[in-house]
């Protein structure tokens, strides 16, 4: 009698790779805070005061397709990757507007007290960690590794003191490729992240020198 098909060896494969740690998950979310520094400071030159940030509207979020953790020794040490999509938002506590389709990189002053003002950019992302569980449950780990990512839209959101919104998209000659370090650690039901650009925001001599970091909150995790 054939076994062809026996759902018995389907749920003894399950089971082996349940038991190896082996595992896929599916929108994962992170909440967090974007922000960026200048020459390894939070404090940025007179030059450019206009990019200082209002932090309770300069947002990072990221939404992971997909991340698996590929086992390299059995439940404790794995290769994680995946795909997904990060968006930074930067708020801005000056009045200004960036100028689109410009060659060199260029500002304007509004003379108007703005409600808000705001760059946004969205990136295609694929991270690779090695991810250390040093117990048998999944959500305490520690990782480390890098991401890259592509530029896939950007714009400007101005909404002026009369609430009238304006929203320029453009480049920017923002970098439309970026990479970093990634560093994440899972404490049960919270875990946290942190991510820091190897490169700058805008491409080198067409922008001003900030160099984006994101920190906060798994929302939904592994």
């Amino acid at each position: 009698e054939s076994d062809w098909g026996d759902d018995d060896d389907d749920d003894d494969w399950d089971t082996k790779k349940r038991s190896s740690g082996d595992r896929v998950r599916f929108s994962m979310i992170d909440i967090g805070v974007s922000s960026y520094l200048h020459n390894d400071g939070f404090e940025l030159p007179a030059e450019l005061d206009e990019f200082d940030l209002l932090y309770g509207g300069s947002i990072n979020v990221n939404w992971h397709f997909f991340r698996h953790r590929l086992p390299i020794i059995k439940r404790t040490i794995f290769l994680e990757y995946g795909l997904g999509a990060s968006w930074m938002q930067y708020k801005f506590s000056n009045d200004f507007k960036i100028m689109e389709d410009a060659t060199e990189f260029t500002t304007i002053p509004i003379d108007d007290d703005l409600r808000k003002n705001k760059l946004k950019t969205t990136y295609l992302n694929v991270p690779l960690m090695l991810t250390i569980t040093p117990g048998k449950r999944d959500n305490y780990y520690i990782s480390g590794g890098v991401y890259g990512g592509i530029l896939v839209g950007s714009k400007q959101k101005i909404k002026d003191s009369s609430g009238d919104v304006e929203k320029t998209k453009d480049d920017f000659n923002l970098n439309k490729v970026r990479y970093g370090i990634e560093g994440r650690l899972g404490l049960g039901p919270v875990s946290f992240y942190a991510q820091y650009s190897l490169k700058d925001l805008f491409k080198d001599d067409q922008g001003p020198q900030l160099t984006p970091i994101n920190i906060g909150l798994s929302i939904v995790g592994f």
